[in-house]
């Protein structure tokens, strides 16, 4: 979920797989920040919450 501050910030929960799917693509890697048009620290936060998403089997490593 992605949900903005005051101050700007964006918290993205690791339990809202609807939305982190968004920065996946069809074979299950991460998008990179040039495609996917974020700022490095929302992209940073994507990512630790994607890998968090994944240790707890919540989304899966890879897509076949």
């Amino acid at each position: 979920m992605l949900t903005q501050s005051r101050n700007h910030d964006i918290h993205i929960s690791y339990r809202d797989i609807d939305t982190l799917n968004n920065y996946i693509n069809e074979q299950g890697k991460i998008l990179p920040r040039r495609i996917s048009n974020i700022k490095i620290k929302q992209q940073k936060k994507i990512t630790k919450n994607i890998k968090r998403a994944r240790i707890l089997a919540m989304m899966p490593f890879i897509y076949k």
